[in-house]
């Protein structure tokens, strides 16, 4: 077999013939350490072999356009450069009075300083949003207590305030004022029939009178404790999902037989026929 000299180790190799055209070194890593190319470390110096793609990668990282043989030795470079900027000045903290260094006018020598001598400074009447607190009075148990002139709180703890919220006449009433009841359909047609033949009802739907914890639609103006109720079929249906309310008339009525008055029970229906409705309204202001 021809022998031939390794260029890159220059040692003396042999080849089969059919591959002296294409065999120039004795073995692979030969080959590949002829395509390196060789530079030196920029911090040790050492000498360090690369391929001609991993040093055009390497350059493209680099901001510096140094090589490095390891990345320690790319730190230890970096720490002989000097900074660029202001030069660090010893300073005294205006809170805790330690000493520290810094290259711009800080006053303080971490944010926990400053928060402390921020919020020193904006206590009380330092702060320019600051209002001074007046003595008002509970409104539910009368005990005095401090409160912002701005928006004053009415009550001077929960209990009070969840004390304040418990259903009493005078608070059924208010909560009823408020939701501004109106009369519904029905009942305008109910309050025209009583106006027309002069029937002694009042509409207090409205929550203006109250009978303990209820509220009744229509009520006598004589002497005779009679009340009229309108009941719609959606709600107060026998038939309906709902008939939970249709349950609790029963209980209505007792409440209020229970305190003297009489109860007139008029459902959506009865409006079927008009002139059964007002015998019916007739009969019961009569009796």
């Amino acid at each position: 077999m021809p022998e031939f000299i390794c260029p890159q180790c220059e040692t003396l190799f042999q080849i089969p013939p059919s591959a002296v055209l294409s065999a120039n070194f004795c073995s692979r890593t030969c080959y590949e350490n002829s395509r390196k190319i060789t530079k030196q470390c920029s911090h040790c110096g050492s000498i360090m072999g690369m391929r001609r793609r991993d040093l055009h990668i390497r350059l493209l990282r680099s901001k510096s356009g140094k090589l490095f043989c390891s990345d320690s030795c790319q730190k230890e470079w970096l720490k002989t450069i000097p900074k660029k900027g202001k030069p660090r000045k010893e300073r005294l903290c205006l809170t805790c009075g330690i000493s520290f260094h810094s290259s711009h006018p800080r006053a303080y020598c971490s944010t926990d300083c400053a928060r402390s001598a921020l919020s020193s400074k904006r206590r009380g009447p330092h702060n320019p949003n600051w209002v001074e607190k007046i003595i008002v009075a509970c409104e539910s148990c009368g005990k005095k207590f401090e409160s912002y002139r701005t928006k004053p709180k009415r009550f001077c703890s929960r209990d009070c305030w969840a004390n304040s919220w418990k259903i009493t006449p005078e608070n059924r009433a208010k909560m009823l004022k408020a939701l501004h009841a109106r009369p519904t359909k029905p009942e305008q047609l109910l309050s025209e029939i009583i106006l027309r033949y002069a029937f002694p009802f009042q509409y207090v739907g409205d929550g203006s009178f109250l009978i303990g914890k209820l509220n009744p639609d229509f009520i006598s103006t004589n002497e005779n404790k009679k009340i009229i109720e309108f009941f719609g079929d959606f709600w107060h249906s026998e038939d309906s999902v709902l008939n939970g309310n249709y349950r609790t008339e029963n209980k209505r009525r007792e409440y209020l037989m229970e305190r003297g008055y009489d109860l007139l029970i008029i459902r959506e229906n009865d409006f079927q026929d008009t002139r059964e409705l007002i015998d019916k309204i007739s009969a019961f202001s009569t009796n």
